[in-house]
């Protein structure tokens, strides 16, 4: 199952306590400019981003009347919850999603976007040795994470990646991780897989998802997927990361089946 979000690209996913809560969501608009517009969507339905802009749809489409809607740069923060966990007042799993888009003019006798033929390297195929880039580029960016190297690291996201977080934030963000993960014991490539033109994806082309998972001094749960974009040039770059983990300390309050059905939601 295609994990790959279509519009942009994402921040880290981590799990959160939280307990259920049935309320409405709220959606915000915010005109940027002539047919662009930021919709900020607050859910407690999902978690999901791809659920989260399917929510937002017919917002955007009622903004862009005879025009075609198109996703661009997001944003998002989400809290999830944690089986058998001890409940906390006000910490629902919720969805909080920016996203930007913009109208398109129809053009008489053109396709959607989404339609149109892909011109971008249209006879390359990937390759073992292709695979073994990205697997060796995946390793040296957690190791530049894990070392401290954080400019190293954030010099290998997509551009668009870096204007969505600027380095302060990005590097307080795993500098905050690898103080609450501990000492790195391990981490291996559990599977590559390559997609290509992925409709509604901001750029043509390919696109490979790496999954991995690990074990660190204070984890009990540890795993995730990077996200690499296949530049015209041949080079890759960035453009999603998600890792999920749960401490030792947390472990010890959930029940075994818990943690057990923790560990399947995120597939680790």
């Amino acid at each position: 199952m295609m994990r790959f979000s279509p519009r942009l690209f994402a921040l880290l996913v981590f799990p959160f306590i939280c307990i259920a809560q049935e309320q409405q969501s709220q959606v915000d608009v915010k005109k940027l400019g002539e047919d662009s517009y930021r919709l900020t969507l607050k859910t407690f339905k999902t978690t999901n981003v791809d659920e989260g802009q399917s929510e937002l749809l017919p917002t955007a489409e009622s903004l862009c009347i005879g025009k075609s809607v198109r996703y661009e740069k997001y944003k998002f923060k989400s809290q999830e919850r944690i089986p058998g966990a001890a409940p906390d007042k006000g910490d629902a799993p919720s969805l909080e999603l920016e996203q930007e888009i913009h109208c398109d003019k129809a053009t008489a006798g053109t396709k959607p976007p989404d339609l149109v033929s892909r011109q971008s390297d249209v006879s390359w195929q990937p390759t073992a040795s292709d695979q073994q880039v990205v697997e060796r580029l995946t390793s040296q960016y957690f190791s530049a994470k894990d070392q401290g190297k954080y400019q190293v690291g954030y010099a290998m996201l997509h551009k668009a990646n870096q204007e969505i977080t600027p380095f302060d934030r990005w590097s307080a963000n795993a500098r905050e991780f690898n103080e609450k993960a501990g000492k790195v014991l391990s981490r291996k490539v559990k599977k590559v897989t390559w997609y290509k033109d992925v409709p509604g994806a901001p750029l043509p082309g390919f696109y490979v998802a790496v999954d991995f998972d690990g074990a660190f001094a204070n984890l009990d749960m540890y795993c995730g997927y990077v996200m690499w974009y296949r530049e015209s040039e041949g080079l890759y770059r960035l453009v999603r990361e998600e890792q999920n983990y749960l401490d030792k300390k947390m472990r010890k309050k959930i029940k075994d089946s818990d943690f057990y059905e923790l560990k399947a939601k995120f597939k680790c």
